[in-house]
């Protein structure tokens, strides 16, 4: 140890001495050599003023840079770092790059990309679920906005029947915009206006407090948690829309109140147990149920069909990983197998009639591919003394299965969908169709900015088939 003590100011003082004269670029070894072999007659002009000296050693190789402290030149190495990526092609998390754990070296690190990437995604770059733990007065806007082109219509096609379009030409099918964030103690607050539909221009309003640990309680105008694609926003399926049968027979969005709990070390066993109003079918299958989302409820109960209560339960479990918000993994192709299984069920007692119904689903996704599957029933029938006229005459049972496959690959992804609907499960009329949509897609900004092509062949199984197939483009943005 005394011996390293003694030898150490050796050393310094040897790289002192290094750093100090390393700038002065040392002779050549030529430039002597014509002087001492010159002849004495060139005598008078080797005696030539020193300070022509440095004209002589003009034409000498540029100096070189002088080394920085670290050893490295200026522009080269770590003191420098390239501005391009080394890949520009590097894949990317898309949406969901907070459960992305894709390979060192093929996703995006730059901030907001999410966590496992070596970043901490910002809170106002994500789209929250309802009791996500954020910070207090952590509020973000939302928005979607879908513009669609329809490119080729049947001259049969009606939207009261599901079509996308009835005519060629343009169409905005959402413009939402909305806040939503972390209000303190526990609470979270959101509210959404969609301003497409004048009828109901409030599309959610909601409260959401936190329980205990995993769980919480939504109060207000929210989705209700029946059917997977029900519950997942429009702007996250595999193709431009959701399918035809989870339209027509899901309940959206009604006021009420929700208690969930989310347990991803338990198999990722989540739950959900709530109330709220009743709500009604529209008298033809493709119209759907009736959306009861704004601020009145039901009280206006004389009059309203939106009389009664309905009730709600829901289990799924994802026992191999989350399978994350979006049916497609856009941008994040390299993630194992993960499986999530999942099942409803819905009791309205209405006022003018009462509905049970119930669905199962399953969602598979495997190194970029994805199949879905989705089964609804359901059962209506009048009640005796109804609110208001009823549109479901008698009893009628009516059934629907969905299957979906499809692969993404980088920031693109295509899929393919099968649709068998049984309108009236108790004959075989004109209603029973079958449908097959196909879509491509395109993404950027972190699938902020879609693009999308979709064609829906549709086939009656019962009587005359109708020319209603529809192709068209969609553009959506999403804040």
């Amino acid at each position: 140890m005394r011996r390293n003590l003694i030898v150490l100011p050796f050393i310094l003082a040897l790289f002192a001495l290094t750093a100090v004269a390393q700038p002065v670029p040392p002779a050549t070894p030529t430039e002597p050599a014509p002087a001492a072999t010159a002849p004495v007659a060139a005598a008078p002009e080797a005696a030539a003023p020193v300070d022509a000296a440095p004209a002589a050693a003009a034409p000498e190789a540029p100096q070189a840079t002088p080394l920085s402290k670290h050893g490295f030149r200026p522009g080269h190495g770590p003191m420098h770092a390239n501005p391009r990526r080394t890949a520009d092609k590097a894949e990317f998390c898309g949406d969901d790059a907070s459960t992305c754990p894709c390979a060192a070296g093929k996703c995006d690190k730059k901030k907001g990309m999410g966590e496992g990437h070596g970043q901490q995604r910002p809170h106002g770059d994500q789209h929250r679920e309802h009791g996500q733990v954020g910070r207090r007065g952590d509020i973000e806007a939302t928005g979607l906005v879908q513009l669609q082109a329809a490119l080729m219509t049947g001259k049969d096609n009606q939207m009261a029947r599901g079509d996308a379009a009835q005519r060629e030409g343009f169409g905005l099918r959402r413009a939402r915009f909305g806040l939503e964030g972390d209000i303190g103690r526990g609470m979270e607050a959101g509210i959404e206006a969609e301003l497409v539909d004048a009828e109901s221009l409030l599309n959610e309003a909601w409260l959401s407090i936190r329980t205990w640990r995993g769980s919480k309680v939504v109060a207000g105008a929210q989705k209700m948690p029946f059917s997977r694609s029900a519950m997942m926003s429009a702007a996250h399926t595999a193709l431009a829309q959701r399918p035809f049968a989870v339209e027509a027979m899901a309940p959206f969005r009604q006021l009420g109140v929700v208690m969930t709990g989310k347990y991803p070390d338990l198999f990722g066993i989540e739950w959900h147990l709530g109330a709220f109003n009743a709500f009604e079918r529209v008298g033809t299958f493709h119209g759907g149920i009736a959306e009861n989302a704004g601020l009145r409820g039901n009280t206006l109960a004389g009059d309203s069909p939106f009389s009664g209560l309905s009730y709600v339960g829901r289990l799924s479990v994802e026992p191999m990983g989350g399978v994350g918000k979006s049916v497609a993994d856009i941008g994040c192709p390299d993630r194992g197998p993960r499986l999530a299984v999942g099942g409803g069920a819905v009791y309205s007692d209405g006022g003018t009639n009462t509905t049970m119904a119930m669905s199962a689903d399953l969602l598979l996704k495997w190194n970029g591919a994805h199949v879905m599957v989705e089964y609804l029933r359901d059962n209506a029938k009048p009640v005796e003394e109804p609110t208001t006229p009823a549109l479901i005459p008698a009893q009628l049972d009516r059934q629907s299965i969905v299957a979906e496959a499809g692969y993404a690959f980088w920031r693109a992804n295509a899929a393919v969908r099968f649709e068998l609907i049984d309108p009236n499960v108790d004959q075989d009329d004109a209603t029973d169709e079958a449908i097959v949509s196909g879509a491509l897609g395109y993404q950027l900004m972190r699938n902020k900015l879609r693009l999308q092509v979709q064609y829906d062949r549709r086939v009656e199984l019962h009587g005359a088939d109708l020319d209603n197939d529809t192709a068209y483009a969609q553009l959506q943005w999403l804040l």
